[in-house]
């Protein structure tokens, strides 16, 4: 996506991707994934993202807590890798709460 997003934007809903490889993608703010939450649950298992390049923040994954205003993300991950190369894999920005669980 131009905005963001490069493989997949997530907008407001839980979801779980797995068993998946999300690589070679390009945009603005997330070069793999973004992620506008509203009270959501994301879930990564067994899922690789790398390789993703982003012309602004967010190489892997770009998440955003306050598109619909403050929301709760809660990125939950199961033997997941997230690299890019760089030290921006995931990039947080917003108002909200971000809550990361590594499994």
């Amino acid at each position: 996506g131009t905005y963001g997003g490069g493989a997949m934007r997530l907008i407001g809903d839980s979801i779980t991707i797995s068993n998946s490889t999300i690589t070679g993608n390009n945009a603005a703010n997330g070069g793999g994934l973004l992620i506008d939450p509203f009270d959501a649950i994301v879930r990564l298992v067994n899922t690789t993202v790398s390789d993703n390049t982003a012309t602004s923040d967010g190489q892997g994954i770009y998440i955003d807590t306050s598109p619909e205003g403050p929301g709760t993300l809660n990125l939950v991950l199961f033997n997941t890798i997230i690299a890019t190369g760089t030290s921006d894999n995931v990039s947080v920005t917003g108002t909200g709460t971000f809550n990361l669980a590594q499994v």
